[in-house]
């Protein structure tokens, strides 16, 4: 702990030095990175003989770096990759927690989405997703590749990023398809669930049953008058619009809760 003329103290150890969360240099970074961490959760360090500025995001175990005099936030985790000034990347449209990279020689890109509690509100064109992580000791993220030569997004291989990706292609679904997949978001997150990748597995992770739980919750339920009969129902929208949400998510769930029962005895 030191104090400078200013009677100013800060913590330090050797040349690196710790800046406190309310200078401009720390909002300026801490803004950067909100859609993964809040302010309070990240550590912003100054290398007082190279000049270079670190922001650590322990919750996550994500690192950046900003060079002297340098313009972009460079991840130490994501080789050769920098924050990308724009981070709109044709999907995941009204999503606010992603913070999208670029490669620095070449035009490969990825997105970071931190996994928590996820609520909705309305927008003026869309529906507004973001992720609370603000309970969680450590902070679980997934990282997608964007392929726009394919128009998708690649994700790692697991069915837990696998199946959230889906639930964020189908929640902010709008009228109008995205313009990486080409596909509605809820098109998107049914193409995904039938097709033969989803169902190559042969035990569900209680993560996977979590997620699948939330996407058969897409599909709105149906009260019928009288019980017996199908003439007269009302319809629960739930809080997304009726364009995230359609009939074939509860049936596509089912068949994969189904599968996994079946596996069961293996």
């Amino acid at each position: 702990m030191r104090s400078d003329e200013y009677q100013a103290f800060s913590l330090s150890c050797g040349v690196r030095r710790l800046i406190d969360i309310r200078s401009p240099t720390a909002i300026a970074i801490s803004q950067t990175l909100s859609p993964l961490e809040h302010l309070t959760h990240i550590h912003v360090i100054l290398n007082g003989e190279t000049g270079e500025l670190e922001a650590n995001l322990p919750r996550l175990k994500l690192d950046f770096l900003l060079r002297k005099h340098g313009r972009f936030l460079k991840s130490k985790q994501f080789r050769g990759m920098v924050v990308r000034e724009y981070q709109s990347f044709g999907s995941f449209t009204g999503l606010v927690n992603k913070l999208v990279l670029q490669k620095v020689e070449g035009s490969s890109r990825s997105v970071i989405v931190p996994y928590g509690s996820i609520s909705f509100s309305p927008d003026v064109n869309h529906v507004r997703v973001m992720i609370n992580t603000d309970s969680a000791k450590h902070v679980r993220y997934h990282s997608y590749q964007i392929d726009d030569q394919l128009g998708r997004l690649v994700d790692n291989g697991s069915l837990t990023s696998r199946l959230f990706r889906l639930y964020l292609h189908a929640a902010p679904a709008h009228c109008l398809a995205d313009h990486l997949t080409r596909r509605l978001g809820t098109e998107e997150a049914l193409y995904g669930l039938a097709s033969a990748t989803t169902r190559s597995f042969m035990e569900l992770e209680p993560l996977d049953v979590e997620l699948l739980g939330m996407l058969a919750r897409l599909t709105p339920q149906r009260k019928y008058y009288l019980d017996h009969l199908q003439a007269m129902q009302q319809v629960e929208w739930g809080g997304l619009s009726p364009l995230s949400q359609h009939c074939d998510f509860q049936k596509q769930v089912t068949s994969i809760l189904d599968q996994a029962k079946s596996f069961q005895m293996f």
